[in-house]
């Protein structure tokens, strides 16, 4: 039986190369369903450079107007697939989405069937969109460097604070190595910190290397370089004889000049790379990542989520360089929950705002008085009450008279104040009654409120 889907549906639609103003929302036909393709109902996609490089002009290949969009999140709504009945909830990345054919930036998708991944979970949308792309391209990255769960070594992430270094670093963090990060923003130390990273370095644009020999002498033993070609020459250089150095990114852009391997690469240092497109498809990887996420051993680090509508403004953020983490789009207005002024929701510097509307399993404190009272967003865009309940990702509100503060566990379980409102972090008040228990992998849950 096919998902009862519309005639139409809303696209972002690239017209031309240029700015973020020939993003362009829009009214389109729903793709029809042809053998080999299926239908997806789009749930949420996230936001990757490549696409903003593809805006610019800088893909050859890629044929204007088109629908942008590398990767997305969503359920099946038309099947050509027996292993993938309507209502599967599905994730696709890569495969020229987005280039050879229309992407994630729409209500609808219609993709081939070997590029949709069935998951199991219950995640909510925005988080789901966040992985995909960014853990699978992080993962593959770490398995071109040879890295491995209980090695010791040491690891450099050149260009830390996007969202593929902050889910290295958290991938890193788990299997045990010493990681140190750069970051350009001296406001984004906090983050790569929280995401497990031991030591932070600040880029001037110059080299590490002085600071970098102040903790590790022989350097390090794996360079992750996602700032590409304008590092990839300095990381050779950083990186101990014998070790090894992964690009797997191109935030300074995708050509390297005057590249001259001989005189580049040292003696007995290995240079590799990896490109996400090597992992479409993977299933069971992706299976697993989503659970490492739901037990709170890796962080999805989703800085903003925005709307279709948005989606001019989304680039502008992204250009700007102004995210830590990932950028996720939903396109459904429906999933939006309750009219922004029925309740107000936390603001990402911690304080008591009218919210945008809510999302799957999002809790919103909703204030009666001096009283704070959690709800959540389902699946069907319908809100209501829920219990204070354990689980990672859940948000916990607590209230003491009107205020209300952010707060975080930290890795060893110590509490944390004013730390940033994210993904499985808590809202905890300085409340008498309010009691904090069973620190689940670093996790503060508060079990009861008074």
């Amino acid at each position: 039986m096919i998902e009862n889907v519309s005639t139409t549906m809303r696209a972002a639609i690239c017209v031309a190369a240029g700015g973020p103003e020939v993003l362009e929302v829009r009214e389109l036909p729903v793709p029809r369903v042809r053998e080999g393709w299926s239908l997806v109902r789009v749930m949420g996609a996230g936001l990757n450079r490549s696409e903003l490089r593809t805006r610019q002009g800088h893909s050859p290949s890629v044929r204007f107007p088109r629908v942008l969009g590398i990767e997305c999140v969503g359920t099946v709504a038309a099947s050509t697939d027996p292993r993938l009945p309507e209502g599967t909830t599905v994730a696709a990345v890569m495969g020229e989405m987005g280039r050879e054919f229309d992407g994630g930036y729409a209500e609808y998708a219609l993709l081939p069937n070997s590029l949709l991944m069935p998951i199991e979970t219950e995640l909510p949308w925005e988080v789901l969109a966040a992985l995909p792309e960014t853990y699978l391209t992080a993962q593959g990255a770490m398995d071109a460097l040879g890295v491995a769960p209980g090695d010791r070594s040491r690891l450099l992430i050149r260009g830390g604070t996007s969202s593929v270094g902050m889910a290295a670093a958290s991938i890193a963090s788990g299997y045990g190595l010493d990681i140190a990060a750069t970051t350009r923003q001296p406001g984004k130390a906090a983050a790569l910190t929280g995401a497990g990273v031991d030591h932070v370095l600040l880029d001037d644009g110059g080299s590490p290397a002085e600071t970098i020999r102040e903790f590790w002498p022989e350097g390090p033993d794996y360079v992750l370089d996602l700032v590409g070609s304008a590092t990839l020459a300095d990381s050779l250089r950083l990186v101990r004889r014998g070790g090894t150095v992964c690009v797997s990114g191109s935030l300074s852009g995708w050509l390297i000049p005057d590249f001259e391997p001989i005189a580049m690469i040292p003696p007995g240092t290995k240079l590799t790379a990896f490109h996400s497109d090597s992992y479409k498809g993977e299933t069971a990887l992706l299976q697993r990542v989503v659970r490492e996420v739901e037990a709170g051993v890796y962080r999805p680090n989703v800085d903003r989520v925005f709307r279709l509508d948005d989606i001019a403004e989304a680039h502008r953020y992204m250009e700007d360089n102004r995210a830590t983490g990932k950028l996720v789009m939903l396109p459904r207005a429906s999933l939006r929950g309750l009219a922004p002024d029925e309740f107000p929701a936390v603001g990402r510097r911690g304080g008591l705002e009218h919210g945008e509307g809510g999302v799957h399993g999002r809790e919103h404190p909703h204030a009666d008085g001096e009283h704070l009272h959690p709800r959540r967003v389902d699946r069907g865009g319908n809100i209501g009450d829920c219990e204070i309940e354990h689980g990672a990702g859940v948000v916990h509100p607590a209230v003491h008279g009107s205020r209300l503060l952010v707060g975080r566990s930290d890795r060893i379980g110590h509490f944390v104040p004013g730390a940033r409102l994210g993904f499985g972090r808590v809202l905890v008040a300085d409340h008498p009654e309010l009691e904090i228990r069973d620190r689940h992998r670093g996790f503060g849950v508060p079990q009861r409120l008074v």
